[in-house]
């Protein structure tokens, strides 16, 4: 996993080089100064995985979240599983943002809402998705960062709004 800094410094170069087809990852969106939107997992996103060895078809809040499944969709309704306690943690960080350790006194918490759940629950141990995303390293992390690439093509794409990702082109 690259650090917090390798991180910025990858996001700048692309967007210095290339138009930005989709930034749907909401640490990059506040680099790019882009309208941030908050991490999509569990709200807007799911990954329904392959069958397992003992037949089962879980899902997971975020489609990088591999061993994060609940349920079985060859046995549970898709609402059933969507309504699991796994799914309604994901569900609260969105809405409580504001209990995201580490996270207190940024401006920009209201929008990336601490940033990639994901991201922050497979970083650390104990996992946890109640800590901000450790490609920020809190509140004045931005303020010499910004790079203010205005290039996002406005074309709608399967991933806008759907995962925390990059697409550039060159």
């Amino acid at each position: 996993m690259p650090t917090s800094e390798q991180f910025r410094m990858a996001v700048s170069y692309l967007a210095s080089r290339c138009r930005i087809v989709e930034v749907g990852e909401p640490i990059a969106q506040v680099l790019l100064s882009h309208k941030v939107s908050s991490c999509p997992c569990g709200v807007n996103s799911l990954r329904i995985h392959s069958i397992t060895p003992d037949g089962r078809v879980p899902v997971s809040p975020c489609v990088f979240l591999h061993d994060y499944r609940v349920g079985d969709l060859l046995t549970e309704d898709l609402s059933a599983i969507l309504a699991s306690a796994q799914f309604e943690d994901f569900r609260q960080r969105h809405l409580d943002f504001g209990r995201i350790e580490g996270c207190g006194g940024c401006g920009y918490l209201s929008s990336c809402k601490g940033g990639c759940a994901a991201r922050a629950y497979l970083a650390e141990q104990p996992a946890t998705i109640w800590r901000r995303d450790p490609y920020c390293n809190g509140p004045q992390v931005f303020t010499d960062a910004l790079v203010g690439n205005d290039n996002l093509e406005e074309d709608s794409l399967v991933h806008r709004g759907y995962l925390c990702t990059l697409i550039f082109a060159p």
